[in-house]
Formats: C-alpha cells, structure tokens, sequence
C-alpha cells in the first residue's frame, strides 16, 4: 500500500536528499585535502616567511657583529615572494618592498619594486642562512642604512623571528 506524499512531505524529503548530497560533497573534497594544506601558507617550504627584527649588522671592515643603533623593526618575507623592509613601523608603511628568490645554494636576491625610502647603499645579492637558534643570517647583503644613519658599511645582519 502506498502512502500518499504531501506537498510539505515531499519538500522535507527533497531538503534531506539535498543536505545529504551536501555532506558527501564536503567529506569528498576535505578527505582529499592533506594536512599540509592546512598549515601556514609558504613557512613548511620557506623557513624564511616570517616577520623578523634586526638584533645586529655585519661590519665590512672588522667582520664584526655590532648593535644595531637603528634596527630594522620589520623585515617580513611573504610565500609569494614578496619581501618588506622598515626601520620605523607605523600601523602599514614600510620603507619599501621588492621582490626576492632564493636558490638552493644558499643564495638570496632582492629587488626593491617600491619605495616610500630606497636607501642608496642597498645591495641585494648575498646568502641567506638560519643558524641553531633559529636567527636569520643575511650575508655579503646589505639592505640599507636607515635614513639618519647613512653609510654604514655593513655587510649583513641578523634578525630574530618575531612571528
């Protein structure tokens, strides 16, 4: 015997159909994703993306790390390539932003692409390193002196992570 289908029956029937299509729908494409997927953008494939603060710089002359009198406060690599450096942040600016590669060897490149302050002795091409505590080794690279501080001679500098 059949049993007649109402017009509310029917439209019940049809919402329950359609929620279960839904949720197979959604195992089906969130199974397929791995755990990876889900992590920080970039940081598993490129342990520099990060936001980073300056705790020394590299003399030309001596070698020698020095103490920053004025850090970088905000050098911050993103996963599509992208780099920012500022001395002075203030809610979005940055002093500029450019573009970076790095190689299997070891080596960086940065370009700037913008500048609110392009400092004249910026040198882009050197080697980048992560050492045993985890700070940022930017050698034979030299991203600026800051604006009251001009010619320093630096050769590199180290960050510490910040996020």
């Amino acid at each position: 015997m059949r049993v007649p289908i109402t017009p509310g029956a029917a439209l019940v029937e049809l919402s329950s159909r359609l929620a279960m299509t839904c949720c197979a729908l959604l195992v089906l494409v969130f199974s397929s994703i791995s755990c990876s997927a889900l992590s920080l953008p970039g940081r598993a494939e490129n342990p520099l993306v990060g936001r980073w603060r300056e705790i020394a710089w590299v003399d030309c002359e001596s070698g020698e790390e020095m103490p920053p009198d004025d850090p970088i406060r905000e050098l911050r690599f993103q996963a599509d390539g992208t780099v920012t450096v500022t001395w002075h942040p203030i809610e979005t600016y940055v002093d500029y932003q450019g573009d970076y590669q790095l190689s299997d060897a070891g080596a960086i490149e940065i370009a700037i692409n913008w500048s609110a302050y392009a400092p004249a002795d910026f040198d882009g091409t050197g080697t980048v390193q992560l050492d045993e505590a985890g700070d940022l080794l930017l050698g034979d690279l030299w991203l600026g002196s800051p604006r009251q501080a001009r010619g320093l001679d630096g050769c590199g500098h180290r960050f510490e992570r910040v996020e």
